[in-house]
């Protein structure tokens, strides 16, 4: 009897350990599943830029420098929480100011009509950067700025001054915004950034870029501004994750900022997950199994 008893004593002990041991590695990767994921937002537009509904898990194919990543959660009618709208009031506006107010009070009722109504911030950049409306949910308050824009007279653009100062704002108030911009492209620019110094901006705030753009049929500024913002409104609007929109006449700004506010309420929030890694992903890819629809997604992986 004492030799069974003596035998026992390392069996509990041994049942102990190996409870103890089976629990620890599911508990561990529970605590380590949230943080190996990854997220990424983006809008699914067909070929007219309306938003694509309806897409699930199997829609997407996400890759990161090119490894594809194992999706998570896909979650639908996703809008931004903050929105910068940023509205050229330089001279090249002169005979467009009721269709650009019109085509801004659109943009403003279709976002907020989206609940929860995000917060809206409104900025105009004739001349110089000037703050017309900070951060509301509050629509009549955004809509009464709107009316109060008029062009200025002999004032040219500063978009890209504008992008800069919003971003270091965004950056110093930890805000992670949607910027939209309306720019007519018959003006001068007078900013002096480059557009690779406004995407590294935009890259370190968190932000997206979409820009609304009236088309001249003279062309944009030829100057080196005029090519930076160019750039801008091409090639970083594109690599944040945004849409460019270039509309012919000031009569269809409005529809141009309605369907820009449509896709805005209409995003996808991606879960993924991701390995640990010594080097962080630095490119992001995000690609859709419905065949017309275009990804709009930013480039850069966030850490």
């Amino acid at each position: 009897m004492p030799i069974a008893h003596r035998r026992s004593i390392p069996a509990l002990i041994l049942l102990f350990v190996s409870l103890v041991v089976s629990r620890a590695p599911a508990e561990v990767r529970a605590q380590g599943a949230s943080e190996r994921q990854g997220q990424a937002t983006v809008s699914v537009l067909t070929k007219d830029d309306a938003p694509v509904a309806g897409l699930t898990e199997k829609s997407f194919v996400v890759r990161e420098d090119n490894v594809s990543r194992e999706i998570v959660k896909v979650t639908p009618g996703v809008a931004p929480t903050h929105i910068v709208l940023l509205v050229d009031d330089s001279q090249a506006n002169t005979n467009n100011i009721s269709f650009l107010r019109d085509g801004l009070k659109a943009f403003i009722d279709t976002v907020m009509a989206h609940a929860p109504a995000p917060q809206m911030r409104i900025t105009t950049f004739g001349d110089r950067p000037t703050l017309r409306q900070d951060f509301t949910s509050a629509a009549s308050l955004l809509t009464r700025q709107t009316e109060r824009i008029f062009a200025q007279t002999g004032a040219g653009s500063r978009m890209l001054e504008a992008i800069s100062e919003t971003c270091r704002d965004l950056k110093t108030k930890h805000i992670q915004a949607t910027i939209v911009v309306v720019i007519n492209e018959a003006g001068p620019e007078f900013s002096e950034d480059s557009h690779t110094r406004i995407e590294e901006d935009l890259r370190v705030a968190g932000a997206t870029l979409w820009t609304v753009v009236l088309h001249s049929a003279r062309g944009g500024d030829q100057s080196t501004e005029g090519h930076e913002r160019a750039m801008v409104i091409g090639d970083v609007t594109r690599n944040t994750g945004g849409l460019n929109k270039t509309v012919l006449s000031a009569q269809t700004l409005g529809a141009a900022l309605e369907s820009v506010g449509a896709a805005l309420v209409s995003q996808y929030t991606i879960a993924y997950g991701r390995p640990d890694r010594l080097i962080p992903a630095t490119r992001l890819a995000v690609e859709t199994t419905d065949k017309g629809a275009t990804v709009l997604v930013r480039r850069w992986a966030t850490p």
